[in-house]
């Protein structure tokens, strides 16, 4: 325990500086190395890492694809993205055809979605950062993850008496997982509030309370799809890069989930977080 929260609080001094100059090339270069690792961690969970043909591409798009959208011009992520999927794609499908017997396209399948799922999650931080008001929005992602996580800990430790999916996450129970949703509900209204008297900017309380709501069930989905895969592949963690937490999947499972959500929402024409 003691070695999880030193862990914790050493993430803490390094991650919120980051986010903090989210702007910075410093920034990006740390999303797309946690990319990275997160997709090298998939495919050794996947058992695909001594095979060269798959390792390389998915290191390429996993750090690249970040990097591409930053870089870009400004009316280009889009199509970066799009072509860089495309390309990974059909190298994948023509990888089994070159490896015909030893590559199974369930396993192609297999890595594909797990690449692009992880490359999506962090790319979308980029892209959110990047948006109109985008540095007040980007940091609900954080908040979403981390308050879900903590408050849905501490209900489950006083109130928890139902579990929640056993199979997958043992120790996750329905009373925890209700608790994090409104109290990641709540947060998001209090943060909007805070934005609204310190930056004069006027945030929409009740789009951001059902926001938050939403936000906690995708964050919580995003944690159980990570232990769910890793319960098929007979590990108990991802990787042992954070000790006491895992590997960078075990530690960010939520905000790659979490990350694409809140960037949708906030481009939604028919939703308005900031007034």
């Amino acid at each position: 325990m003691a070695q999880r929260v030193i862990t914790g609080l050493i993430l803490v001094a390094v991650f919120v500086p980051l986010l903090i100059f989210s702007d910075t090339v410093l920034f990006t270069v740390a999303v797309s190395l946690l990319s990275l690792i997160g997709v090298w961690e998939m495919l050794s969970c996947l058992g695909a890492k001594k095979l060269y043909g798959i390792i390389v591409p998915s290191l390429i798009m996993a750090s690249g694809a970040p990097l591409c959208i930053r870089l870009s011009p400004m009316d280009m992520p889009a199509a970066w993205a799009i072509g860089m999927i495309l390309l990974y794609l059909f190298w994948l499908a023509a990888y089994c055809v070159i490896k015909r017997g030893s590559v199974t396209y369930s396993l192609v399948t297999s890595v594909f979605m797990s690449v692009i799922y992880i490359t999506a999650g962090f790319s979308s931080l980029i892209l959110l950062s990047d948006s109109t008001l985008g540095a007040y929005v980007f940091w609900l992602v954080f908040i979403g993850a981390w308050v879900t996580d903590t408050m849905a800990y501490f209900c489950g430790f006083l109130f928890g008496k139902h579990k929640l999916i056993p199979e997958i996450s043992p120790k996750k129970t329905i009373e925890g997982a209700i608790g994090g949703t409104l109290f990641a509900g709540l947060a998001f209204v209090l943060y909007g509030f805070i934005v609204s008297k310190v930056s004069g900017i006027p945030m929409h309380l009740m789009f951001l309370f059902i926001t938050g709501i939403i936000s906690a069930i995708v964050a919580q989905f995003g944690d159980l799809i990570a232990s769910a895969i890793k319960r098929e592949a007979g590990i108990k963690d991802y990787g042992s890069l954070f000790p006491g937490h895992g590997g960078v999947l075990d530690r960010f499972d939520s905000i790659i989930a979490l990350s694409p959500f809140i960037l949708m929402i906030h481009a939604a024409p028919f939703i308005n977080l900031i007034k």
